[in-house]
């Protein structure tokens, strides 16, 4: 469209962040649900854009230049997650505030389950760099890590239990916010194994981009962080078998 191409957006991203920056509109975000949940949405919409699928008969016969359209659009959205989960509390010295802090949206797992996996369709067999819904919920679970001081166990509101204990349906959520994150992580390790050539240099250019120190604190750090996240909650076993599962990506 013309409003990403011509990057009409980015103003608008910066009078969002100029707005959220004061504390007390921070906290009328947090407190309004449906604006969170309406942010959640428009996030959403985003989730999985602009998948890619390796070329393996033949050589693409166009370069794709719609990525770095996208590739900015998705950088500029997550830079306004910092400034939105900054609101949910100040370090205080009430172990009830943290607690009751940390469990307001965004993003509840439930209105997150919904709208990742609707987004996630369609991409089965296929790779895209443009996860904002995986870093909201790495920026809350850093959020609340560093600034609330609280235990691994709280990051994600999920009953509290042993590792070996967790639900089956918690368990497959957890496995599906995994999902597209390792992916993205197997798609790099291919790039480097050059089994993207013949896709020409969107691919290489999008992979370097992703690990650069420019770009990698709105998505390869924030990616590793819901992946380790996802670790921490299924044990090893279970999340190195699902790595291994999806290791031969097509």
């Amino acid at each position: 469209s013309r409003v990403v191409h011509s990057h009409m957006y980015a103003q608008l991203c910066y009078d969002i962040r100029y707005a959220l920056n004061l504390g007390p509109i921070g906290g009328l975000l947090l407190e309004s649900h449906e604006l969170l949940e309406e942010l959640m949405r428009v996030v959403a919409l985003l989730e999985a854009m602009h998948p890619m699928a390796r070329a393996t008969l033949s050589h693409v016969e166009q370069e794709d230049t719609a990525w770095g359209d996208a590739f900015a659009l998705a950088t500029e959205v997550t830079h306004l997650f910092p400034f939105v989960v900054g609101g949910i509390a100040v370090p205080s010295s009430s172990s009830d505030y943290k607690e009751s802090s940390a469990r307001a949206e965004p993003p509840s797992l439930a209105s997150w389950r919904a709208m990742r996996l609707r987004a996630a369709k369609g991409v089965k067999t296929a790779v895209s760099y443009h996860l904002p819904m995986h870093r909201l919920l790495a920026t809350v679970a850093t959020h609340g890590a560093t600034v609330l001081d609280l235990p691994a166990g709280m990051l994600l509101p999920a009953d509290q239990g042993v590792l070996c204990d967790l639900a089956d349906d918690e368990a497959e959520l957890l496995e599906a916010i995994a999902e597209l994150p390792t992916r993205l992580q197997l798609a790099c390790a291919q790039k480097r194994a050059h089994l993207w050539v013949r896709n020409g240099y969107s691919a290489l250019k999008q992979a370097a981009l992703y690990r650069t120190s420019l770009f990698s604190d709105v998505g390869l750090a924030p990616d590793l962080g819901v992946l380790q996240l996802c670790l921490s909650r299924l044990g090893m076993g279970r999340f190195l078998r699902g790595l291994l599962a999806r290791w031969s990506l097509p």
